[in-house]
């Protein structure tokens, strides 16, 4: 009787979980991806946020962010979250401009230009014990690389662990020491 009890627990609990799995407070974008809210889309991890297999959908000069994404492997495994804000610049960021910037735990960060002023910046975020809790207050954007895409020399991302993302620029070398492929 008492291994029926815990079967049936556990058949409930994981009814509940399957049920509760749905896209409740995260959204997806037009590619399905998840765009992070607490509790929302993808598998969750034990930390209760939400994490997936996610692709960019940002190119530049032909080149897709999912180079980065498979070249800067996270630390703790390959599901990511996607955290997107809104940064304001002290110059304006031509449409379509694209400035790219990694950690070495894994994460992948994008600043998207619409040629003014606030730019779009989008992070790909690997598992750790928070969630972000505010766009980066300061974002260092320049030209001069040995990689194909532009780069972000320098941006924070606080999270509410206390722990901070510091994205630096590719020609560092991914999160496994390596250099990237699309730069020279």
């Amino acid at each position: 009787m008492k291994v029926f009890s815990q079967i049936t627990l556990a058949a409930m609990m994981l009814m509940f979980i399957s049920a509760c799995g749905g896209n409740k407070s995260g959204k997806n974008n037009d590619n399905g991806d998840c765009i992070y809210t607490l509790g929302g889309c993808g598998s969750a991890y034990s930390d209760g946020y939400s994490y997936s297999n996610l692709n960019s959908p940002y190119s530049y000069n032909g080149i897709s962010v999912n180079t980065v994404l498979g070249e800067n492997q996270c630390q703790t495994g390959p599901q990511r979250m996607q955290y997107s804000a809104q940064v304001t610049l002290p110059y304006i960021v031509q449409r379509g401009d694209l400035y790219v910037g990694v950690t070495s735990f894994g994460d992948v960060a994008v600043v998207a230009g619409n040629g003014s002023q606030t730019a779009n910046f989008v992070a790909y975020l690997c598992q750790r014990g928070g969630t972000p809790v505010q766009a980066p207050a300061t974002v260092n954007l320049g030209v001069a690389t040995r990689c194909q895409f532009k780069t972000l020399y320098a941006a924070n991302l606080q999270f509410s662990s206390g722990e901070v993302a510091l994205f630096r620029f590719l020609d560092g070398g991914s999160s496994r020491g390596a250099p990237f492929s699309i730069c020279r």
